[in-house]
């Protein structure tokens, strides 16, 4: 088997090659049009089975897709993947070369899920919820301004107006785009939306994020991939004597889902009863509020996962009596 291991940036991608074990960088390479063409003839030319990348926001996406729709196999790998691939070997060396030369490693070892593209509604889906995240943190800064203009001694009407022309008009495109992903959900993803609309603390807003950015779940197996990937796993700090300070979350991955998750939890805290159960047994065993909201949040993503794989409708009766640690 030969893999091909692909460092993405914005404006260029580091290629490298792995055979039998073997490694070896081919070099940089535009990440455009012209240089999807150029990886394309490398793989036919090298018979290549199989081209493995990192995820890396926006910036993997075009090649992605431009190779599935080549007929080449390509996968795209979760970064906290490599990067425990990459310690387990013992590298220390980060470069973008090393870096391609490892993910073409770990898909030779490894042979990773193949790649699908995301549907045109579930692209659309991820646009409006991102969309909508920037207008919401956009009217929070238009409402500080206001507040802002409103203690002041001198009294600025004109300003006084636009900021509150802009606000109204914040306030209705964010309600057009909730309007437009209630519509999606229900016509595009309608099962999903029934199964997920009845747990307490999820929402419109968190279907949105599910199915949108995590596509429902299809390429996690499991919720501690889920949880790892938004970064609201924990992370352990400790070394020997010297480092023994308490646990954090890994804040690795995408923070408008991390956040999505928190807001859920609190809400659930209130609304599931699962949760709520869940919450008040680790405040009693000594949690602190802010850890305990984020095991909630973690217990949600064990509940919205088995109720999409499974097809299940949310049961509040159905409480786990799994013991706190």
């Amino acid at each position: 088997m030969k893999a091909m291991g692909i460092d993405v940036s914005m404006q260029n991608v580091d290629v490298a090659l792995c055979e039998d074990g073997k490694t070896f960088y081919h070099g940089k390479i535009q990440n455009d049009k012209k240089g999807f063409l150029e990886i394309a003839n490398i793989v036919k030319r090298s018979k290549v089975d199989l081209v493995v990348m990192e995820a890396t926001g926006v910036y993997h996406t075009q090649l992605a897709d431009y190779l599935y729709e080549k007929n080449i196999k390509v996968s795209v790998v979760n970064p906290l993947i490599i990067k425990r691939f990459t310690q387990m070997k013992l590298s220390r060396t980060k470069t973008d070369k090393k870096d391609s030369i490892l993910i073409a490693l770990y898909g030779y070892q490894e042979n990773p899920k193949l790649y699908k593209p995301k549907s045109e509604e579930e692209n659309e889906l991820k646009s409006l919820y991102i969309t909508r995240k920037g207008l919401k943190k956009d009217l929070k800064q238009t409402k500080n301004r206001l507040h802002a203009l409103s203690k002041r001694s001198y009294h600025d009407s004109f300003s006084l107006f636009k900021l509150n022309q802009l606000k109204a008009t914040l306030e209705e495109m964010i309600k057009e785009i909730e309007d437009r992903i209630r519509t999606l959900l229900k016509t595009r993803f309608r099962e999903e939306y029934d199964l997920l609309k009845d747990i307490p603390g999820v929402g419109l807003i968190g279907i949105a994020g599910i199915m949108g950015m995590l596509g429902g779940f299809e390429n996690f197996e499991n919720p501690k991939q889920v949880s790892a990937y938004i970064g609201i796993n924990p992370s352990k700090r400790q070394s020997g004597k010297s480092l023994n300070l308490p646990d954090r979350i890994s804040k690795k991955g995408s923070g408008n889902l991390r956040e999505q998750f928190y807001m859920m939890a609190l809400s659930a805290i209130k609304s599931n009863k699962a949760c709520k159960i869940f919450y008040e047994r680790l405040l009693e065993n000594g949690k602190s509020k802010k850890q305990a909201l984020i095991a909630v949040a973690n217990k949600l993503i064990r509940q919205v996962m088995s109720i999409l794989k499974y097809k299940v409708k949310y049961n509040e009766n159905h409480i786990s009596v799994k013991k706190v640690a």
